[in-house]
């Protein structure tokens, strides 16, 4: 099952929207109501999480385990990317 984040839609502008997870199939409808309180909701896209690794690793010979000489790291969030560099 997949979890989905939804969000509270507020009858007046004085009032947050309150986030909330909900597991269901991805063959099920969207919620349209909080299951508990009956208040109207709308489901949340987003983009995910990606990680993305480049660079060289060479295998050393006396412990037969990957080290890395070289690598490149990028942390991409719906709203941000971070770069981490790494000359090994």
């Amino acid at each position: 099952m997949t979890t989905y984040v939804y969000e509270t839609i507020p009858a007046d502008n004085s009032t947050e929207p309150r986030v909330f997870e909900f597991q269901q199939r991805m063959t099920d409808k969207p919620l349209t109501q909080h299951p508990e309180t009956g208040e109207p909701v709308r489901r949340i896209i987003s983009g995910g999480l990606g990680i993305m690794q480049k660079g060289k690793a060479t295998i050393s010979a006396s412990r037969n385990t990957p080290r890395s000489t070289s690598k490149t790291l990028l942390i991409c969030t719906p709203s941000s990317s971070i770069r981490v560099e790494n000359g090994g």
